[in-house]
């Protein structure tokens, strides 16, 4: 998942499948998009796809803006946890009776239900007059990526 010019989506999200193994940040959105600037403009697109909506700043510098929002899915399955209870009682062994307390811990399944929510992000890129990527804004909590060692 670490080349160059991989869709923006997978780039900041494939956080669903990664997360469990690998740590997912902002700061790591910041490194992968860091790799990105000097790409022609052209490059990037080719890679992407067509941007939600290109324009030009007040300077006249070039924007484009990408989605790159993703949904997070998970859960549909059972998880076992440990679940402590205190018994007390009472043993007869044919003579008298004797009283016990006795701490038991047993195995409970839980059901973790499926849930499927949207991360949000939106990165725009803004183009040098050789129209190559000279920097970059996000916005979302979907904006993450591993971070890179």
């Amino acid at each position: 998942m670490r080349p160059l010019l991989l869709p923006i989506v997978t780039l900041l999200a494939g956080a669903a499948l990664l997360s469990a193994c690998a740590r997912m940040t902002e700061a790591g959105a910041r490194q992968q998009l860091d790799r990105l600037i000097g790409v022609p403009r052209s490059l990037l697109i080719a890679h992407v796809g067509a941007p939600l909506r290109e324009g030009r700043g007040g300077d006249g510098s070039r924007y484009a803006i990408f989605d790159a929002s993703w949904v997070e899915r998970g859960g549909g399955y059972f998880r076992s946890e440990p679940h402590s209870e205190t018994v007390t009682g009472t043993i007869y062994d044919g003579r008298r009776a004797k009283d016990y307390v006795e701490t038991r811990t047993v195995t409970v399944d839980r059901w973790v239900p499926p849930y499927a929510e949207r991360r949000p992000c939106l990165v725009t890129f803004l183009f040098d007059a050789a129209d190559r990527i000279s920097s970059y804004a996000f916005r979302g909590n979907g904006c993450v990526a591993e971070e890179l060692d």
